[in-house]
């Protein structure tokens, strides 16, 4: 099947997939990895053999305002972040999944959902999984776990997701900048908080060489890879 670009209430979204999956992947990008959709399909084929998927991709203009669980002052220039993330998951849990279904013809009751995404994409899908029991797996490639306040909030909420995959690159503390510096300790806490209540078995913690933008497709799909054939084992 083609992928299909279409504009659902405003948001531009990608739908490619099978009808009937029992296997629904969400993903949210940026415009400028839009191009790279095609090769995570490829990717993601070669991963997970010959299971049938649905892979939908939404697109985030504004990732300060629409992925932010709430307002924190800008980390570089004038960008602040807004509290925006309550209303794009608002927007998936009643507008997105029920077209995906729909469209997809798929069984809410038998297909598992697996949301993911890259840096504070990532963040936000973490944040999703506290909030929502909807999403089996959390694919956090690189979260933005730096976040203000983060390790408050894993600290005092309930992880509802089944599987979580972290990753990180092994140079993305090494900054100047005092906020983006604690992102290798508060992974681990992450970590360490995930083990505790859904069981190391549950979670895991993959180290990348590299700073924060070196093999980002790669990381991605292997952290879709790992979240999917743990869903499905």
């Amino acid at each position: 099947m083609k992928q299909i670009t279409s504009t659902i209430t405003e948001k531009q979204v990608v739908f490619y997939g099978s009808p009937h999956a029992n296997l629904c992947v969400l993903q949210l990008v940026s415009s400028h990895n839009e191009k790279t959709i095609v090769q995570t399909i490829e990717f993601l084929k070669n991963a997970i053999g010959e299971i049938p998927f649905v892979l939908t991709a939404l697109k985030i203009e504004d990732w300060n305002t629409e992925l932010s669980p709430w307002n924190s002052p800008a980390v570089f220039g004038n960008n602040h972040f807004k509290d925006g993330a309550a209303h794009t998951l608002s927007y998936i849990l009643d507008t997105l999944l029920p077209e995906i279904n729909a469209r997809f013809e798929l069984n809410p009751s038998n297909t598992k959902y697996v949301l993911g995404g890259y840096s504070l994409a990532a963040l936000f899908a973490l944040w999703a999984g506290y909030k929502t029991h909807q999403f089996d797996g959390i694919a956090a490639a690189s979260p933005s776990v730096w976040f203000p306040k983060w390790d408050d909030f894993i600290q005092n909420h309930a992880m509802q997701a089944k599987k979580v995959y972290l990753s990180l690159g092994n140079q993305e503390s090494h900054t100047k900048n005092l906020t983006l510096k604690k992102v290798a300790k508060r992974i681990q806490l992450q970590y360490d908080i995930l083990s505790a209540q859904i069981g190391d078995s549950n979670c895991t913690l993959e180290w990348h060489h590299g700073n924060h933008f070196k093999d980002t497709d790669l990381r991605k799909v292997k952290a879709l890879a790992w979240t999917i054939n743990e869903l499905l084992c």
